[in-house]
C-alpha cells in the first residue's frame, strides 16, 4: 500500500491534481481485491467521495501491514550472498525506515559478513554508497 500511495502522491503533485479528482484518479488504478474493496467501500459512502486523507487512512488501514516495522525489518537484512543482493535488499529497506544517515551507515556495516565488514571498516566510509 505504502509504494501505491507515494506514486499516487507523486503523480497529483507533478500533475497538480485537484485534491477533489484524487480518489477518483486512484482508483482506475486499483485491481482484483484492491478494486472489490473501493466497490464495497463506495458503496458504504453512498458514492460521496471521501477526502484524500480519508482515503489514504481507510485503504492503509484495509491492506497496510499492521504489524510492519520498518527499523526492525531493516536491522534483519544480513549479507550472506552477493555484495550487490544486500546492498539492493537494504537499500530498499531503507525507502521505509526514517534515519539519519550515519545511523543508516552503522545498521548497513553491522549487516555485513565479519570479514567484509573488516575490510570496509578499514576505509571509513562516510555513505552507503
Amino acid at each position: 500500500v505504502r509504494d501505491w500511495l507515494y506514486k499516487c502522491d507523486h503523480f497529483f503533485s507533478l500533475d497538480e491534481t485537484p485534491t477533489t479528482s484524487m480518489v477518483r484518479l486512484a482508483s482506475i488504478h486499483l485491481d482484483g481485491l484492491a478494486f472489490q474493496w473501493h466497490l464495497n467501500y463506495m458503496r458504504w459512502k453512498f458514492d460521496v467521495y471521501p477526502s484524500w486523507q480519508q482515503y489514504i487512512a481507510d485503504i492503509t488501514a484495509r491492506f497496510g501491514d499492521a504489524y510492519e516495522d520498518p527499523l526492525s525489518s531493516l536491522l534483519q537484512i544480513n549479507h550472506t550472498g552477493k555484495i550487490q543482493d544486500y546492498i539492493d535488499q537494504f537499500e530498499l529497506a531503507l525507502t521505509q525506515a526514517t534515519l539519519i544517515p550515519e545511523h543508516s551507515l552503522s545498521i548497513f556495516l553491522a549487516g555485513l559478513e565479519n570479514n567484509t565488514q573488516m575490510h570496509v571498516r578499514m576505509f571509513n566510509p562516510s555513505s552507503i554508497t
